[in-house]
Order: structure tokens, then C-alpha cells, then sequence
């Protein structure tokens, strides 16, 4: 420390401590070196986002999916195989997604529509790796428990991704990839997302939005009300489709106004 020698240096260099300089950085990151934490190194805990977690085989295959094995995924799960109910609109239960991405920063919204209802929902997350939209896939799912049959997204390295569809998997959700270029497979997404731009244009820095900020803003476009639902409100619509369900309408559902 006093020399400002990195962990790299240490285990690598003229020293020969004999552990990896992987092994210094856990040992830092778990604070198992007294009086020593990941701030206090050179580099001020950048590497530490690197080092943090160890990436399990699949994950680190997600993030590195080859072209010919993103084609063979687009076209095993394409929206050609889409039953004619979800189609349609004739069940309650299947989604769309998309992601609404901001040039000021990496974070970014992750867009939520259930197709029959239109509800919506949308969450605040800091990249659109493998590991992070996943992480959020899983909590949607969990959230919306028994309301989530299918999802439909486009064809984003991040949702072709093994490790976001073996998420998709573990919850039992069947997805679809939409054509490119055509963003009208998912036109309920769409017109959300275009909603959403009122209140976020396209310089918006998303780092700075608060998932409670959103929550609210989701909410005001939940509780309008719509032509297509007899002018009843999307919230209404998904709620009472719940019910048919026997889904308890959990007050999870209800973002905080």
C-alpha cells in the first residue's frame, strides 16, 4: 500500500506471494485484510465491480453467445411460433418487452405490457448486460407469480442471452422474439415507451430517475382511462383479470402513488 503496488503486482510480480491476484481482491472485497477496504486502492474500487462476483460458466457464456447461436435462438423461440391466442389478444397473461435506453447514461428502463389488459410496468436498471436484465426478468416474474405465461421482446443481445432465457425457464415463461425492424409485433410496447417519452425525452439521464419517480409515472398511465377498455383503466383491466384467475391482486401490484 505504502508503494502503491496493485493486487496484480503483488501476485505477479517479484514478491511471489503465492495466491492469485483474484484471490487479493476477494480478500479486499470480504474485508478480510484488516483495516482495508476496496477504496483504498489505486484504482478506487473500479476493478472491484469486476472482481466482486465470480460468474458462473453459464453466465459468462450469455455474455459472449456467438452470431450463429443468436440466429439459431431468434429462430427456435421466433414469433411465427406464437399461438393464435396470444395473437390475438384472447388471453389474459402474456407480455411485451422492450427497453428504453438513454444516451446520457447506461442506465436504462426495462418496459413491461401485458397484452390483453395493457397494464404496465417499467423498472429503473444501471446496464443491459446479461447479468442485470435477467436479475430483473427474475423479479418481475416473482412479483407477477401466476399473471406471467409468455413474454415477447426483440431480438437485443440482452434478451437472447442464455442466461436471461434459462431465467425465463426457471419461472416457466415461454418467450418469443419478434422479426427485425419490426417493432409493430409489438405495438403495445411501443405505444407505452411513447408514452413514457412524455414524461423522460430522449436526453434524459436515467442514472438520476428513482424507481419511486417511475413507479408514480407508470401509475398515472395505469389508471387512465382507455377506449379499448370501455374507458375503464388499464389497472381495472388487469385487476379484474387477476381475479378471474383466482391470482390474488396483491398490493405489491400497486405501485406507491
Amino acid at each position: 500500500m505504502k508503494h502503491k503496488w496493485s493486487p496484480e503486482q503483488i501476485a505477479k510480480g517479484p514478491l511471489r506471494v503465492g495466491v492469485s491476484f483474484k484471490t487479493i481482491y476477494n480478500w479486499v472485497n470480504h474485508k478480510r485484510i484488516k483495516g482495508l477496504d476496496y477504496w483504498a486502492l489505486r484504482d478506487k474500487g473500479k476493478r472491484q465491480r469486476y472482481h466482486k462476483r465470480a460468474l458462473s460458466w453459464s453466465e459468462r457464456k450469455s455474455l459472449y453467445l456467438k452470431k450463429e447461436d443468436q440466429k439459431r435462438a431468434t429462430h427456435q423461440y421466433s414469433i411465427e411460433f406464437r399461438p393464435s391466442v396470444i395473437e390475438n389478444r384472447n388471453r389474459f397473461g402474456h407480455w411485451e418487452l422492450d427497453d428504453v435506453e438513454s444516451r446520457q447514461s447506461s442506465h436504462l428502463l426495462l418496459t413491461f405490457v401485458e397484452r390483453f389488459s395493457r397494464y404496465a410496468v417499467s423498472m429503473v436498471i444501471k446496464d443491459k448486460s446479461a447479468y442485470t436484465v435477467s436479475k430483473a426478468i427474475s423479479d418481475f416474474c416473482e412479483k407477477y407469480k401466476g399473471c406471467v405465461d409468455s413474454v415477447t421482446c426483440d431480438r437485443g443481445s440482452e434478451f437472447i442471452a442464455l442466461q436471461t432465457r434459462q431465467m425465463l425457464d426457471q419461472h416457466g415463461v415461454k418467450y418469443y422474439y419478434a422479426h427485425a425492424y419490426s417493432p409493430y409485433e409489438r405495438g403495445s410496447n411501443e405505444n407505452f415507451n411513447k408514452l413514457l417519452r412524455e414524461y423522460y425525452p430522449k436526453k434524459t439521464d436515467f442514472a438520476h430517475i428513482s424507481q419511486s419517480e417511475l413507479d408514480k409515472v407508470v401509475m398515472s398511465i395505469n389508471t387512465r382511462p382507455m377506449r379499448t377498455h370501455r374507458y375503464r383503466s388499464r389497472l381495472q383491466a388487469f385487476r379484474r383479470h387477476c381475479q378471474y384467475r383466482r391470482v390474488a391482486f396483491d398490493q405489491r401490484f400497486l405501485n406507491p402513488a
